[in-house]
Order: C-alpha cells, then structure tokens, then sequence
C-alpha cells in the first residue's frame, strides 16, 4: 500500500469458513488515497499472485478540499484442503 501512495487503517481477518474441500478465508480492509491508487491496489490484489475475490465494496468521499477517499473491502480467497 506504501508503494502506491495509499494507507491501510484497517484490517480485520473474518472466522474461515470450512466447506467441503475447501476453506474460504476473507478479510475486512479500509483504506484511505486516491481513487487512481485505490484501484491499482484491486487490481494488484485480484491478479497473479494473490487472486483475492472482492464480496464488498464501498467508497466514501472524505474531505471536500481533497481527492482523497476511504474504501471499505472486503476480500476473500479459497484454498483447497
């Protein structure tokens, strides 16, 4: 997140969920940048080598005299037994 100019002021792992053969891990994220940054890191974290999922998310404007905003995600990733 340092690399694209963003910040991560949160992040909260969810209880895995354990499914026939497979577990399913997501994650709760919010951070705080631009919407060009915020968008480069998605994009990072949905391709080779991470291949998160996005199950939910939400942007918030923050200051009116800046382009920053805050973005709420929610992440998961399944991995097989």
């Amino acid at each position: 997140a340092d690399e694209i100019e963003m910040r991560l002021t949160d992040l909260k792992p969810n209880k895995v969920r354990e499914l026939d053969f497979i577990n399913k891990f997501s994650v709760k994220l919010i951070i705080d940048g631009e919407l060009n940054s915020i968008l480069h890191f998605i994009y990072l974290l949905e391709n080779e080598p991470h291949r998160f999922e996005i199950e939910d998310m939400r942007f918030e404007k923050g200051s009116s005299r800046t382009a920053q905003l805050k973005c709420r995600l929610t992440l998961s990733r399944i991995l097989v037994k």
